[in-house]
C-alpha cells in the first residue's frame, strides 16, 4: 500500500480503482474512478447506483458526476464471497 500524506496523493492513488461516491442527496455510487478535476467532477466507468446495504439499483457503463454534488469519495472494497 502506498503512503498517502495529503488529499492529492489520495486522489492520484484512487484513479483506476473501485471507488464509493456519496452525493449530497444521499445517493451512493460505486465504480472505477477514471478522472477527477479541481472542481471534484468525477468520471466513473462500470458503475452502479447502490443502496446502503450494497444492492444494485441501476447500472451505468459511463457516469459523470458534477463536483458540487459530491459529499465524499472513498475506496470501495467488495467483501462479497
Amino acid at each position: 500500500m502506498e503512503k498517502i500524506t495529503n488529499a492529492s496523493d489520495f486522489v492520484q492513488n484512487s484513479l483506476g480503482k473501485n471507488t464509493l461516491v456519496k452525493l449530497t442527496n444521499d445517493e451512493l455510487y460505486k465504480g472505477t474512478l477514471i478522472s477527477i478535476d479541481g472542481a471534484f467532477n468525477l468520471y466513473l466507468i462500470n458503475s452502479s447506483l447502490v443502496t446502503e446495504d450494497n444492492k444494485i439499483k441501476k447500472e451505468f457503463k459511463h457516469l459523470f458526476i458534477r463536483g458540487n454534488n459530491v459529499l465524499y469519495i472513498a475506496p470501495f472494497i467488495n467483501n462479497k464471497k
